[in-house]
């Protein structure tokens, strides 16, 4: 950010400066309370919308120059782009153009002492901001732990894998302290899991029936078979048996039955009238029936003659053919009445003659029929009672029987026992298996978060990040440190892994000077980083000559890095500086000036000017 110049009216003290900076190093010199520092915060309010803590609408109208109307900052960039800040006594104040979007970034470039006043997690925050090695993503915090594990854990399961990336995961968003924890959580869980693993093999050998089995040797599908057959066997036992035990409680009751069927029997057909003479005597008399049926159809069959009718059907008037006849009939007209009559006679009394022949033919059939029936039940009784007492006499008592069904039943007893002891064995087996399963993989989930814990410690993967992240911050601070803390080259001032500022002694150890110093170290380091180049150093009087003479060394050794650097300063004079990267300012009752005199500086003594960059200079 390269600043052109600046326009400040009603801010505090001043009531209308300006300053056209062309110079890349400007020194901005005055006595107490001349308004140095005003300048400086309003230059840090223009840029943060913040100065001397005060944040909120109603405290920062006291930047109002005491009866004015509003204070306004205008900062001219190279570009011709303005940055333009407003505050009025009612109003919030208002901003136009290009202002940082990183105010704490701003806020620090505007004081050496900003950032190393910050409280330790506002410190982090910033470096890990700024230094990308701090701050990795999952992906290379994955394959660092992929890297960690190379040897321990063999070939990478997809679970292990899904674990060291939900690990990394956890890093990149809540840190690696989170994911240690986790990890740590994880091994314990493993342990746990692995100490309560049971892992209790079964006997192999068992005494069964008498016998000494061995228990691997047997499947239980064959004891399982065994069995079945057995079952089997014993089934048809007992189906034997209840059919002795039934056959012999049914044989008194069926020689009772076939008692009483021959007791009460069933009286035979009459041998003097046999079905077939009925059958005979329908067949003749069927026959006279047919040919009187015949002799009657004969004598009867055709039509009576028809007359005409005493009306004419078409027009309703008297016929005069009434009583006429119309229509000749085609009866017979030779047939003897008498003999028609006889002939009717002789048909119905033939009908009833064949009718009591098929009566007296279907009684001889259903007698026949019902003592046939009767015999057949009869004779197949007693064949059953025959066959009933052959098979007793053919079959085993039930005793044998028994005996039998008693033996099996031994044996099942023997082959469940043996059942139940193989299914016992093999899932005792099984657990046994399953068990170790367990044991082992927990022990190698054991390694696994063992070997995530120590890299995902503060001494493994983050250390490593760290040392490479903070290697060029350190190179930086190496060179500001060896400019402004030349006596110390052995021991520059660095930034800990533990991202602690130390200089051969803990900062809060460090003096007045040499904090300050150290701050402007930070201040050019984040800067760089930021690409911020600007740069803004207040109460420069704080150092010595000598550490002037330094800053002057080490602010020319750098100026290539920004394109606006800003030196306050109290004192009671100031003289121009020989040097043309540096422009001296006098501030004096609001009025400030660039110092146009040629003589020994209140900040230099040169004798020659040395190449810009060059450290040792006789600035």
């Amino acid at each position: 950010m390269k600043i052109t110049s600046i326009d400040i009216k009603n801010f505090l003290a001043l009531e209308h400066v300006t300053l056209d900076f062309q110079a890349p190093i400007n020194i901005i010199a005055g006595a107490n309370e001349a308004g140095k520092s005003s300048i400086r915060d309003a230059i840090q309010w223009c840029l943060t919308g913040q100065a001397r803590g005060l944040k909120t609408h109603q405290d920062q109208a006291y930047l109002i120059r005491e009866g004015a109307k509003a204070a306004e900052v205008t900062l001219t960039l190279a570009d011709g782009q303005e940055i333009h800040r407003k505050k009025t006594p009612k109003t919030p104040a208002s901003i136009t153009g290009p202002a940082p979007d990183d105010q704490v970034m701003a806020a620090i470039l505007s004081d050496p002492l900003t950032f190393l006043s910050m409280e330790d997690k506002a410190r982090r925050e910033v470096l890990f901001r700024l230094i990308p090695g701090l701050n990795p993503k999952r992906d290379e915090i994955r394959a660092r732990l992929i890297v960690e594990l190379k040897g321990l854990t063999g070939a990478l399961t997809p679970q292990m894998d899904s674990d060291i990336l939900n690990l990394a995961n956890i890093a990149e968003q809540k840190g690696f302290a989170t994911a240690e924890t986790e990890a740590i959580v994880k091994r314990r869980l493993a342990k746990r899991t692995r100490d309560d693993a049971q892992v209790q093999e079964p006997e192999t050998k068992a005494t069964i029936g008498g016998v000494l089995r061995i228990l691997p040797d047997i499947q239980t599908a064959d004891v399982e078979a065994g069995l079945s057959a057995l079952r089997i066997e014993r089934d048809k036992l007992q189906q034997k048996r209840g059919k002795v035990e039934a056959q012999a409680d049914k044989l008194p009751e069926l020689e009772q039955e076939l008692a009483e069927m021959v007791s009460n029997p069933v009286d035979p057909p009459d041998p003097d009238r046999p079905v077939e003479d009925f059958v005979k005597a329908l067949e003749i008399n069927r026959g006279i029936l047919e040919r009187l049926q015949k002799k009657v159809a004969a004598m009867t069959a055709g039509s009576d003659p028809k007359g005409f009718p005493d009306i004419c059907p078409v027009y309703s008037v008297e016929c005069p053919s009434s009583r006429k006849v119309a229509v000749k009939g085609t009866k017979p007209q030779d047939v003897d009445p008498e003999v028609l009559k006889k002939t009717i006679a002789d048909l119905q009394e033939q009908e009833k003659e064949v009718a009591l022949i098929e009566a007296d033919l279907a009684a001889a059939k259903h007698a026949r029929a019902t003592y046939d029936d009767y015999c057949k039940q009869r004779q197949a009784l007693a064949d059953k009672i025959v066959k009933l007492k052959e098979a007793q006499g053919q079959a085993q008592d039930s005793t044998s029987i028994d005996e039998q069904i008693t033996a099996l039943d031994q044996r099942m007893r023997t082959g469940y026992e043996m059942l139940d002891a193989v299914r016992d064995f093999w899932r005792k087996k099984d657990a046994a298996e399953a068990a170790l399963a367990k044991v082992a993989q927990a022990e190698k989930e054991i390694v696994l978060y063992d070997a995530l814990a120590k890299a995902l410690a503060p001494d493994g993967i983050p250390s490593q990040l760290i040392a490479e992240a903070l290697e060029p911050f350190n190179k930086r601070l190496y060179l500001a440190s060896s400019y402004l803390f030349p006596e110390y080259e052995d021991c520059p001032l660095v930034l800990t892994q533990d991202l602690e500022v130390y200089r051969s002694s803990p900062y809060a150890c460090l003096s007045k000077s040499a904090r300050y110093r150290a701050g402007i170290c930070f201040q050019y380091v984040l800067a760089t980083l930021a690409g911020a180049r600007l740069l803004m150093i207040d109460e420069a009087d704080i150092l010595d000559p000598v550490n002037r003479v330094q800053l002057i060394d080490f602010l020319l050794a750098v100026r290539q890095d920004f394109d606006t650097i800003l030196v306050f300063a109290t004192s009671d004079h100031a003289d121009p500086s020989p040097v043309p990267e540096i422009r001296v300012w006098w501030l004096e009752e609001g009025t400030i000036h660039p110092v146009q005199a040629s003589q020994a500086a209140w900040l230099f003594k040169v004798s020659s000017a040395s190449p810009p960059g060059q450290k040792g200079s006789n600035l």
